[in-house]
């Protein structure tokens, strides 16, 4: 039995598209003895699609089709979310630490032989030639003084400055300081009233003179410490000459003030200090053993106290 004109429109209306999750699902309605369906599932994108074939039906009414692409359906992804850097906070500025009070402590350095033995009773001062003049002497202190023997000290730790606590009385949520680092190298030479001063309390500038206690020459430089010194810098220098007493004199004021710097004034080595300097002229008379530490000041003695004197008078013109 035909169906009326009226019976296989309302078929074909029936035939609709329906776009699933997992693929393209295409519906595809024809009219003919008996409205059919056929439903086909897309789960992978062909090479190509043919659209679906025309089915005679004995009627002179036309084939209807409703096509829906079967391409891959396109995958929107969402866009990329970049993590954005939260608040740097500014790092904290870093100043050398703070020069500290002298305390006295071991200090498991090796330091020269003691300087001056306890002198012969009765000995008189000798010379060994003919001393240089005062013009002469000056300019080998102030050569060996400039030059630097010392390479290796390094400027005092560079430290994270704390900053003022919140005006409101909450905790600070800045960093904690930096781990303490040393600072660049640092440059030690010897002050020119300094050498000048020591030269002049020792002997007078007089550089051919030994004392009794076995010093010679401008800086009163005793044989083992001029052996100490010439291993330590690694330097040739001869005692008993003008330059090389000089010189070995400034090795041993250099190598005080980056100990006693070091190791006392945390890597501090400004000679204007008066802890520094005390400690620095005590030892070179008397070595650094002798220099004693209190109140958190370096115990000034009679040879320190007098060779500041002369850094202030300058005697010798």
């Amino acid at each position: 039995m035909r169906m009326s004109k009226r019976a296989r429109l309302t078929a074909l209306s029936a035939a609709t598209a329906v776009v699933a999750a997992a693929g393209v699902w295409a519906l595809v309605a024809t009219t003919g003895r008996d409205a059919s369906a056929t439903l086909a599932q897309n789960t992978a994108a062909p090479s190509s699609t043919q659209p679906p074939s025309s089915a005679s039906t004995g009627s002179s009414a036309p084939t209807t089709t409703t096509t829906v692409s079967s391409a891959a359906p396109t995958t929107t992804t969402a866009p990329t979310t970049r993590n954005t850097p939260g608040t740097v906070v500014a790092p904290k500025p870093v100043t050398p630490a703070p020069m500290p009070a002298p305390t006295a402590h071991a200090v498991a350095v090796p330091v020269p032989p003691a300087p001056h033995p306890a002198p012969v009773p009765g000995c008189a001062p000798s010379y060994s030639g003919t001393n240089a003049s005062h013009s002469e002497v000056n300019s080998a202190l102030l050569a060996a003084g400039a030059q630097q023997y010392w390479s290796g000290a390094s400027n005092p730790p560079l430290v994270a400055v704390d900053p003022p606590p919140p005006a409101d009385g909450s905790s600070s949520t800045a960093p904690p300081p930096a781990t303490p680092t040393l600072g660049p190298p640092a440059k030690v030479t010897v002050p020119a009233a300094l050498i000048q001063a020591i030269a002049w309390q020792e002997s007078g500038w007089q550089s051919a003179i030994v004392a009794c206690d076995g010093g010679v020459g401008t800086m009163q430089v005793m044989a083992p410490t001029a052996s100490w010194m010439n291993q330590r810098f690694g330097t040739p220098y001869d005692f008993k000459t003008l330059a090389g007493n000089a010189a070995i004199g400034a090795e041993y004021l250099e190598w005080l003030i980056a100990y006693f710097g070091e190791n006392y004034f945390g890597y501090h080595y400004d000679i204007t200090n008066s802890d520094l300097l005390t400690a620095v002229i005590a030892a070179y008379n008397a070595g650094p053993s002798a220099v004693t530490f209190a109140g958190g000041h370096t115990v000034e003695t009679a040879y320190s106290a007098n060779v500041k004197s002369l850094m202030s008078k300058q005697p010798w013109g």
